[in-house]
């Protein structure tokens, strides 16, 4: 197996020395930086009563789509085929490398994952990514069908911003530096909207907030 898949099953080992109370985030600490404590927002959502067991990440829509990604349409197109491909080409591109949930939110979404792993076998045709196969199970559904209430956050809505379609012109943008540059604050930080964009920019997620 190779290590972005080995990496689950590291993860599902370890969540067993938490207790049920626990939040878990699982990130890409490479390309990660911190603002702020990202566990107030998960525990503000609990405490005014929200279901949800397991928070995903979005990518920027609507120019970072499964069908204009190189590399989540050929995991999914080479894991499942290409009418799955072809199917969940409209769809947000969730990052997995940015996942917050309860314990057992978790665990069933490591479950899950594994199972995938072992049903589909994708690493044996070179595909290793997770991202396909987090992609796919949400999309369709299967992590609701296996009891986990999880909830998509926009890009610009909930505790993680992620800015990587912004890099480029690749998806859409004439200058996604530019955005990048409007998106701070005079103190350095990232906001989740910038207040002023040029109009070629569609830079916000229709949910976001300043």
């Amino acid at each position: 197996l190779p290590m972005a898949i080995i990496r689950h099953y590291l993860y599902l080992s370890w969540l067993q020395h938490y207790s049920e109370t626990s939040l878990i985030s699982v990130l890409d600490f490479r390309d990660t930086v911190f603002q702020t404590d990202p566990f107030v927002f998960l525990e503000e959502q609990i405490k005014s009563g929200s279901p949800t067991e397991l928070w995903l990440s979005g990518e920027h829509m609507p120019y970072k789509r499964i069908r204009n990604c190189v590399f989540n349409t050929g995991w999914i197109r080479d894991c499942y085929g290409r009418a799955e491909s072809d199917k969940w080409g409209p769809y947000t591109v969730i990052c997995s490398g940015s996942i917050f949930g309860t314990k057992r939110g978790m665990e069933v979404f490591e479950t899950r994952l594994l199972q995938e792993v072992s049903k589909r076998r994708c690493h044996q045709h070179f595909v290793e990514s997770d991202q396909g196969y987090t992609n796919v199970l949400y999309h369709s559904g299967a992590l609701a069908k296996a009891g986990v209430t999880a909830q998509l956050d926009p890009r610009g809505v909930g505790p993680v911003n992620t800015i990587g379609a912004f890099g480029g012109k690749r998806h859409g943008y004439y200058n996604g530096g530019e955005i990048l540059r409007l998106l701070r604050d005079d103190e350095g930080y990232v906001t989740n909207c910038p207040q002023k964009v040029p109009p070629t920019f569609t830079a916000c997620s229709p949910e976001a907030k300043p």
